[in-house]
């Protein structure tokens, strides 16, 4: 075998696609791992919003009222304990976004790349 044959130079290319496959696979599996695993933490916020609204007769106006309780006085009075100890964030650590439109709400992670309203973005299942 010599570098005038090819013989080598085929070797050193199937090594190479070789660990370049199984650097994609595992690639694969870890983001697939971090999205299922931000899936989880949404699901978590969306059922923690749900308990704050039946609890409070409102949407908290931001996702630290579920720790913290409702900014309003007379709202506060009633707050019994923290619905949820921490924040969670996504598995990037970027802080889950989270906004209030009348008695609607949006809850999303900005994704991978860490930016909102892109085609990453993960929202909650339904």
């Amino acid at each position: 075998m010599d570098w005038a044959s090819g013989d080598v130079r085929n070797k050193h290319d199937q090594v190479y696609w070789l660990f370049k496959g199984i650097v994609k696979q595992k690639t694969d599996t870890s983001s697939k791992a971090e999205i299922d695993a931000t899936k989880t933490q949404l699901q978590m916020l969306k059922n923690s919003v749900s308990m704050f609204q039946i609890r409070m007769n409102s949407l908290p106006k931001s996702l630290k009222e579920l720790r913290d309780g409702p900014s309003d006085p007379a709202k506060k009075a009633r707050w019994v304990a923290p619905i949820i100890a921490d924040l969670p964030k996504d598995s990037w650590d970027n802080d889950f976004h989270y906004k209030v439109n009348g008695k609607r709400y949006e809850i999303r992670s900005r994704g991978p790349d860490g930016k909102i309203n892109t085609d990453d973005d993960i929202k909650p299942e339904s």
